[in-house]
Parts: structure tokens; sequence; C-alpha cells
């Protein structure tokens, strides 16, 4: 009984989908260990830290707030509605534009 060869066509689709499930599965592929610590990173707009109604503004304050998982190691503010009070920062970072805001409303970023 004669065994059936695979066509030209279909043996480079199955290398270049078993090379394309391989990268995506593998631990050493830069583009898996970024989408891994994306997870750790929140943002919350200057919308949101006006409602919070405090002076101080740091990654507990946030968290208890339910503004940002208990996961994230990372805070950034962006610049998303208006700032109308001075409010401290520390430990976040911000956007330049959301710096304006906060220093021309007399606030400031540790």
């Amino acid at each position: 009984m004669a065994t059936k060869a695979k066509s030209p066509v279909r043996a480079a689709t199955t290398r270049w989908a078993s090379k394309a499930v391989k990268c995506l599965c593998s631990a050493a592929c830069p583009s898996a260990v970024k989408s891994t610590q994306l997870q750790f990173n929140a943002e919350v707009t200057l919308t949101d830290i006006s409602a919070l109604n405090v002076a101080d503004v740091d990654m507990l304050v946030l968290k208890q707030a339910g503004l940002v998982p208990h996961l994230a190691k990372r805070v950034k503010v962006i610049k998303t509605g208006e700032l109308t009070r001075a409010v401290s920062f520390k430990d976040v970072t911000v956007t330049a534009g959301a710096k304006a805001v906060i220093e021309a409303a007399g606030g400031s970023i540790a």
C-alpha cells in the first residue's frame, strides 16, 4: 500500500502555524512577557481623583477606593476631566497634560 505525500502548500502552512503557536506559548517570547506584566498597570483619570475628596493620593488610597485593582504595582494619572482643588500625589506617575492641570490647581507631585 502506497502512502500519499503531503502537498507542499499544506506542509508550509502546517510549519508556519506550528511556529506561530510555539512563539505565542514560549515563556522567552518578549511579547508574552510584556502582556503578562500589563496586568499590574492601572490608569486613573482626574475625574476619578476629584471624586475622592482627599488631599493626598497614593497607591493605597486608590486601592482602598476601588479605582485600581489590588494587584496593581504601577498607577498612571491621565488627563481626562478637570481638577479644581489642590491634591498631592505620591508614588504614582502622571502624564504631562495631567501634571499641568494638577500644578495649575495648586497640587504637587512627589
